[in-house]
This record gives structure tokens, sequence and C-alpha cells, in this order.
């Protein structure tokens, strides 16, 4: 497999980490002043799942577009590594989140408890519109569901879009998308338009897509500066975005608002040619990276489990101090989680099921 990305790679824990404040504010109802800093700032930061979806379908197609079309690799391994890559910390992350949902166990009919188990088990809880499944037990993995539903669908899409070359059969797809986005019910926006992997597929193409451009531009010579000054114009192009959502309707930016920014950090970034860049390639920055697969399915744990340890009063009157240990916390359970779970077990299955193939981050 060819080497990793660097500056991509390190990009991981950015958006992870906007994904982790995006969730301290389920624990906010006192400090008024960072509730407001939270809901004009850090609310937004649900966009990181975004990021992770079109990164994905651009570090597939980088890493195993060239195998499926030389025929160099088969979908059972391809599906084997990407089980191994994201299903074994997800299995260990499911039981550690019962108690933290007590509420539903108990409130709930033991056939639904067992219809949401079972989807969380087989990482199909996020087809269900339905709050109780994809968000109890550890809420994060919804996206993991999706994952999973794009990693399905890969071996075809690089079969349609590179071997076939019927990149316009996305058009249909996507004015399909444009109908439903016209007449979902605002109460659905969230399950259909944000969870649903239906319609995040198109996230997970365009970063697939986005790859054909970053093949036409990687071997053109640009100096230091310019390079450079692309990455600061695509950094300002995201932030410019980003502080002007609340003039966007919600329905756009769990959708398309956010499309444009993240393809240019992708591209500009997968080209590493700038000072920005090499920062980003520094081993401390990637090893945050690859630990960050992590750090997104431990935190919304930490989190809970400390608000049970500190208690609602006291996080009212900490809450930096509960964010701050919670940070933390999050921290070491992924480092000790990358290199004790997710890098021996991925190694473990792909051993045991025949795959020959690593798997590239998600």
């Amino acid at each position: 497999m060819k080497n990793m990305i660097k500056p991509l790679t390190s990009l991981r824990f950015v958006f992870a980490l906007f994904v982790f404040f995006s969730h301290t504010g389920s624990y906010l109802h006192t400090d008024k002043a960072y509730r407001s800093f939270y809901e004009r700032y850090l609310y937004e930061g649900y966009l990181g799942v975004s990021f992770f979806f079109i990164l994905s379908g651009f570090v597939l197609a980088y890493s195993y577009k060239e195998k499926f079309v030389r025929k160099e690799i088969t979908k059972k391994d391809f599906w084997i590594a990407r089980v191994a890559r994201v299903y074994p910390l997800h299995l260990i992350t499911f039981p550690l989140s019962i108690p933290l949902s007590l509420g539903f166990l108990l409130k709930a009919k033991t056939s639904t408890i067992i219809a949401v188990s079972i989807a969380h088990l087989f990482m199909l809880q996020s087809y269900m519109p339905y709050r109780v499944f994809y968000f109890d037990f550890n809420g994060v993995a919804w996206s993991i569901s999706d994952e999973m539903f794009f990693y399905l669908l890969f071996p075809f899409l690089v079969s349609i879009f590179y071997i076939s070359r019927q990149k316009k059969l996305i058009i249909p797809y996507v004015m399909l998308l444009g109908v439903v986005l016209i007449l979902c019910p605002k109460d659905l926006y969230y399950s259909l338009i944000y969870i649903s992997p239906f319609f995040r597929l198109i996230d997970f193409i365009w970063g697939m897509l986005l790859f054909g451009l970053y093949t036409k531009l990687k071997d053109q010579k640009w100096s230091g500066l310019k390079a450079t000054l692309i990455e600061i114009s695509s950094i300002l192009l995201f932030i410019l975005f980003y502080i002007n959502h609340n003039q966007i309707d919600q329905l756009y930016r769990y959708s398309v608002y956010y499309w444009l920014p993240m393809l240019n950090v992708i591209v500009v970034f997968s080209l590493n040619k700038g000072w920005i860049s090499r920062i980003l390639s520094n081993r401390i920055f990637v090893l945050l990276g690859e630990i960050s697969f992590s750090f997104y399915m431990i935190h919304a744990l930490t989190l809970g489990y400390l608000k049970l340890i500190i208690g609602e009063d006291g996080i009212q009157h900490h809450i930096l101090l509960f964010i701050l240990s919670s940070f933390l916390t999050t921290m070491v359970f992924s480092i000790l989680s990358f290199f004790y779970v997710e890098r021996p077990l991925n190694k473990l299955i792909k051993r045991r099921l025949g795959s020959n193939f690593p798997a590239a981050p998600a």
C-alpha cells in the first residue's frame, strides 16, 4: 500500500476535536457564558463527521483504486480489511456504553432493547430514522454504521467511476437527493439528511471523485511560498464558511453547505507541498491523527462517565475543568486503545480471515 498522506492523517484529529467540543454542549445547563460561546462556535463541530466521510472516500480511492482496477485485490480482502479496521473498537465500546444507557434500558420495552442492540452489534443503527436506534448506547457509532455501508459499495463504485468510466451516473443520484432536500420535513432533517447512509453516501462519493483531481495536480511544480499561500487560503475559506454558518438554514449545513471548503482543504493538503503541510507531517501530529478513530469512539463515553463521577452540580460549577479532564482522559485511553486494541486486533482479524491487505485509515 502507498504511504499515508501525512497532512490528511493529522487533520483527522483536528476534526475529531470539532466533534468532541460539539458534544460538550449536552452537559451545559447553567453556565451561560460557555453556553453562549458554545452555541455560536462549538455546536457546529458536528461537521467533523462530514469531513471524515469525504476523507474516507478520498483515502480509499488513493489506497485501493488501482488495486481494484488491476485486479490485485478481491472484494473479500477489501471488506475484511475494513471490518478489521473499525469493528473491534466498536464491539468493545458497545458494552462499555451500557451503564450510560440505563435510562433507555429501564424505560424501553424488551423488544425495543433487543432490536436496538442487534442494530448496534451489526452496525445497522443509522438505517433507522429513530433517535432511539442511532443515539442510544455509544451514540457516535452511527457514523461507523454509515462507513460500513460505504465500504460495502466501494468496490462497485470503483467499477462504475474508474473501470466503466460512468461518472455521469452521479448526476441522477444528486438530483434525487436534491428532491429529498426539498421535500424533507423539518423534523426529519437530522435523521434522514444528517444520519442516513443513503444521503451521506454522497459525501463519500465526492471524496472518491476528488481523488481524480488530486492525480491531476500532484505532479505540478509549486514553490513552497505559493503552496503555503494556497494552504492558508483553503483554511481561511473554511473559517469563512464556519463563522457565517448561522446565516444558512440548518438543512443545508447538515448536507451541502460544507462540501466546497472541505473538498478544498482535502485536495490542497493532499498535495503536501506547503509549509503548513510540513508542520502537519510532524510525527506527533501524525500520531494524533492515527489515534483519532479511538478518540472519536471513546470521547462520548468519557464525557458520560465523568459526568457520573463529578455529578451534575460539579460540572456546572467547573465546566472548563470538566471539559479539560474529559479531553485528557480521552487522550490517554485513545493512545492505549490505538496501540493495544486497534492495531493488535486489526492484525489478528486479518490473519485469521486470510486478508493480506492492510487497512487504510477510515
